[in-house]
């Protein structure tokens, strides 16, 4: 995963640092929008965007609530998230569904199974210095996180959970360009958990260990920083047009975002939650 972070990192900067005399597109900090369209400043609509999209990728798990063992697969995903620019800040909320239909090991014919559902609220504040063209935004987010596992072929512990409330720090950073007759924005954000409060299973149990009768709910729940919940979350993303074409002729284009996201989430309690994903995303941007 590790590897996959950093190749991904250093394509960013290849692709920002490599090209300091494109996109040097001036445009009022009021107006900014991640799709290089200029808005009128004598109005007061703010840009708004819903952006929907569907992602492939692959996931690795270790879980010794289910297995000591380490698993792995395919990993969709299905979300959309809305963006609205203001002169003071950006904010954006966002809502996920990733599945997992069969997360396996080498050594054993067990397959993990994985639904996976998240909701996360920022807000940036735009940054004035903004060297080389650049757009920087700074804030706070606050998110929620359910996530559920299965292994129907275990005898025991069957079932495993995470359930986390998070609020942390984001960066965001954009930049414009023009290659050619193509109009790009390229985005990178990156985000970080400060407080959390999570619950997962304290021991392997084989069945809901706070459904018993002797079973107590905070024995399941921690208080803290990184010391109970730790993700680190990394998104770069290019926005582009599409021609919309009819009868041979160009009448409009259509607004995209290809996105690559990784993250890693590490959940230090007794049974120690280590959670690698990539993905890669398509959505279509509309306007609002």
């Amino acid at each position: 995963m590790k590897k996959a972070s950093i190749s991904l990192s250093s394509l960013l900067y290849l692709l920002l640092v490599a090209t300091p005399g494109l996109g040097q597109l001036q445009v009022n900090p009021k107006a900014q929008t991640p799709l290089l369209e200029t808005s009128r400043t004598d109005t007061t609509l703010f840009p708004r965007y819903k952006v929907s999209t569907y992602g492939i990728g692959s996931a690795t798990i270790r879980d010794p609530a289910i297995s000591p063992l380490r698993y792995q697969g395919v990993l969709l995903s299905f979300g959309g998230s809305r963006l609205k620019y203001k002169p003071k800040f950006l904010s954006i909320s966002t809502l996920e569904f990733k599945v997992a239909p069969a997360l396996f090991n080498d050594f054993t014919e067990n397959a993990i199974q994985e639904i996976d559902i998240r909701y996360s609220y920022a807000m940036l504040k735009p940054i004035k210095v903004s060297p080389r063209g650049f757009s920087f935004f700074a804030g706070g987010y606050g998110g929620l996180l359910v996530n559920n596992r299965v292994a129907n072929n275990n005898v025991n512990n069957v079932v495993s959970f995470d359930y986390v409330v998070s609020f942390g720090i984001t960066g965001l950073a954009q930049k414009k360009l023009k290659l050619g007759n193509s109009e790009l924005m390229l985005t990178e954000q990156i985000s970080l958990p400060l407080l959390s409060a999570t619950m997962r299973p304290p021991f392997a149990w084989p069945e809901p260990y706070y459904l018993k009768p002797e079973g107590n709910l905070s024995d399941g729940i921690r208080l803290g920083s990184w010391n109970t919940y730790f993700e680190l979350k990394n998104q770069f993303s290019i926005d582009y047009f599409s021609k919309v074409k009819h009868r041979k002729k160009i009448i409009g284009r259509d607004s995209w975002r290809l996105s690559l996201l990784y993250e890693y989430i590490n959940i230090p309690t007794v049974n120690e939650l280590q959670y690698g994903s990539f993905i890669v995303s398509l959505g279509k941007i509309i306007r609002f």
